[in-house]
């Protein structure tokens, strides 16, 4: 099972793996697992599930998406990541998002107020008709993960990202990434992606 630094490791090489393409992250692969100090053993069976894996996610998707609910009801974006965030006062809760993006038109990054909280001077916003994907990696063994329709972690990051972006349909998706699965991985969804009424 691969988790604690393999874990992060493995989260790193897919951030750039995703935007930037596979050679990118080959080449920044030997500097990451050297950056967690991965033993030997754990770098093999990393390597192993990275070097095949070849997801099906456009180019256009947000990774390593940091959001933050506020008792207001809003969502914005905040800096950290995997547990630690700058959050303002009136934060609920913060948490990261793997990969976020809408199919069939991409996300659409819109002009706001600068002066508006977690704005960054604008906002990433999901077309009228896209469906808004978000996939929560799995490097691990999936014998101890819920099934997406029943884990937290994915569904309060839908809710999160829904928001953030104004999306009308989400669909949360759990993307397991093995050495012996399809190179797209092994992805665990509903049938149809859910909708606000």
């Amino acid at each position: 099972n691969l988790g604690g630094e393999a874990g992060s490791a493995g989260h790193e090489y897919l951030a750039i793996l995703v935007p930037q393409g596979k050679e990118a992250a080959e080449s920044a692969l030997a500097a990451i697992l050297d950056r967690w100090a991965i033993d030997d053993h754990a770098a093999a069976l990393l390597v192993a599930k990275l070097r095949l894996f070849a997801p099906q996610i456009t180019d256009h998707a947000l990774v390593e998406v940091a959001l933050c609910l506020l008792y207001d009801g809003s969502v914005v974006s905040v800096d950290g990541a995997r547990g630690r965030y700058t959050t303002p006062d009136d934060a609920i809760m913060a948490g990261s998002l793997d990969v976020i993006w809408s199919e069939p038109e991409p996300l659409r990054w819109e002009e706001c107020d600068p002066s508006v909280a977690g704005s960054d001077g604008g906002r990433w916003v999901c077309p009228l008709g896209s469906v808004l994907w978000l996939a929560d990696y799995k490097l691990g063994e999936d014998r101890n993960v819920p099934r997406a329709t029943r884990n937290r972690q994915i569904l309060w990051g839908a809710v999160l990202a829904a928001k953030w972006t104004g999306a009308s349909r989400v669909m949360p998706a759990l993307c397991f990434v093995e050495h012996d699965s399809m190179p797209a991985g092994r992805w665990d969804m509903r049938r149809q992606p859910g909708a606000r009424g």
